[in-house]
């Protein structure tokens, strides 16, 4: 519920984006990093590229996206879907926020 209250409109409906305006999540590596999606989505790290902060968002809730995420990230790659593959975020280095 949370994905489809801030998230779909950029990056797509049942996780599936075209990578505009917002990247796929399946394929992104802050989503594989719980601190790294803490640091976006509540912080603001990157508000500088154009991803809004959601500063109502508890720990807890950014935890239950993060393991939709990954749980479709999962279901993609045992599908098959060639998009699977986790990738740096434009701004975002392997270490996560500001790298």
């Amino acid at each position: 519920r949370l994905f489809h209250l801030g998230c779909h409109g950029c990056h797509g409906g049942m996780l599936r984006s075209s990578g505009a305006p917002g990247p796929d999540l399946r394929e992104s590596a802050v989503a594989l990093d719980k601190e790294a999606m803490w640091q976006v989505l509540h912080e603001g790290a990157l508000l500088s590229k154009g991803m809004p902060r959601f500063q109502r968002f508890t720990r807890e809730q950014v935890h239950q996206l993060y393991s939709y995420i990954r749980a479709g990230a999962r279901e993609a790659l045992a599908a098959g879907d060639k998009r699977q593959q986790p990738r740096n975020v434009v701004g975002m280095g392997e270490a996560g926020p500001g790298t």
